[in-house]
């Protein structure tokens, strides 16, 4: 059985401060951080320290060593940035994300992250403050699964981007690390969460308001905000049991918010358990996909899980509509089968504005029992679809199998 989920707080202290488009960042002696990761809580070491000069072009060097002191193998899934701040030169919080300062500032802090296990390096990944600011930085499954005793280094590289220029002077930051933590036993297989007795039924996705309050245990969740929401059980089981899907580095899962095309690729490489794989995507904008969506577009590509659009882009920005979302999910799952229009004929009061490309892949997975309209009777295809229904979709998926 998988152990209950934690939140480690490494209260890390990140300190970068550019002058005349130098970056002074503090250095601790030897730059290694050793997190101790124990059954009541964990210990963390100052991210630098004490002083390094960055400019652009000039990099440097520190290792996160996770120490595995809780009696039992944990996985540490990702990891978070909180309590953000980014400071002006006048010492002022700059609370506008798109200030000229501040994007200059972190989208021009580069973290090349390395995780070793075993001397090895199985996991690398280069992110920027920005990126990291925004979305947990995943460290993956196997490579960060560390049995009692052991330890994993995660090194990394941070350097101050040419783009900087002198904008950035002045700008200062600070940040906590929160590592994502999950309890694992090898030769056990995790515990399924009771099935909503209404699954059988409305079979697909709900809204809050068409949803019942399952019966169920208190969940012990790694998101802050899903405790009462229709999806929780959904949620918890893809992202808390499974680590499929993870939340922004606050802390959330920020299940109403509208999923985009690279996120869901994303999902759905994880849950089939792809090796996501660098390539070169044949799309006309690849050229400008995050480094993070790149290796999971072009596998979601590879397998025929994830296609572009006619004029040969693929978009992976843009809020992914409910029917390109089941197309990606029964092309994932169902080896691409459609089935016949005819199936949906008087299900959905809105039918007449299915476009024809997707009327089989819905027809699917109406007859598969994973999709179901919203209470005024209509399905919506054109409309965008939020995490938590994207999550209950494959979820229901799963629950089949």
């Amino acid at each position: 059985m998988w152990r209950k989920k934690a939140y480690l707080f490494l209260s890390v202290f990140i300190l970068i401060f550019c002058s005349l488009g130098f970056a002074t960042v503090s250095a601790d002696e030897g730059n290694i951080i050793n997190i101790d990761l124990t059954s009541g809580g964990s210990r963390s070491g100052a991210l630098f320290g004490g002083g390094m000069l960055l400019a652009p072009g000039v990099s440097q060097n520190g290792i996160m060593r996770i120490n595995n002191q809780t009696g039992q193998t944990v996985i540490v899934r990702s990891l978070a940035l909180s309590q953000n701040e980014i400071r002006g030169k006048d010492g002022a919080i700059i609370e506008d994300k798109e200030n000229e300062y501040y994007k200059a500032f972190v989208n021009n802090i580069e973290f090349d992250i390395k995780v070793k296990f075993g001397g090895l390096i199985p996991y690398r990944k280069t992110i920027t403050l920005g990126q990291w600011m925004e979305t947990a930085l995943e460290l993956g499954m196997g490579s960060t699964k560390i049995k009692n005793g052991q330890s994993v280094d995660i090194d990394f590289t941070v350097k101050m981007l040419g783009g900087a220029g002198n904008t950035a002077q002045g700008i200062s930051a600070k940040a906590d690390i929160t590592a994502v933590l999950a309890g694992d036993k090898d030769d056990e297989e995790p515990v399924k969460p009771p099935k909503d007795k209404d699954d059988d039924d409305d079979g697909g996705v709900r809204t809050a308001a068409a949803a019942k309050a399952p019966e169920k245990p208190k969940h012990i969740h790694i998101f802050n905000d899903i405790d009462g929401h229709w999806a929780e059980d959904y949620i918890h089981k893809l992202g808390c049991d499974l680590g499929y899907v993870n939340g922004y580095g606050d802390g959330a899962f920020r299940p109403d918010r509208n999923i985009a095309r690279a996120e869901a690729a994303k999902i759905i490489v994880n849950v089939k358990k792809l090796k996501p794989e660098e390539g070169k995507a044949g799309y006309k904008d690849r050229l400008f996909f995050a480094n993070w969506a790149k290796p999971y577009i072009y596998t979601a590509t590879k397998h025929g899980i994830a296609k572009g659009y006619p004029d040969g882009q693929f978009k992976p920005k843009k809020e992914i509509t409910r029917d390109e979302a089941v197309a990606m999910i029964i092309r994932a799952f169902y080896d691409d089968k459609e089935e016949a229009a005819s199936i949906l004929s008087g299900v959905f009061n809105d039918e007449k504005t299915f476009p024809m490309w997707s009327k089989g892949y819905l027809a699917k997975a109406y007859k598969e029992g994973i999709i179901n309209g919203y209470p005024d009777g209509s399905f919506k295809p054109l409309g965008k679809i939020t995490r938590a229904e994207f999550v209950s979709i494959i979820v229901r998926y799963l629950d089949k199998e």
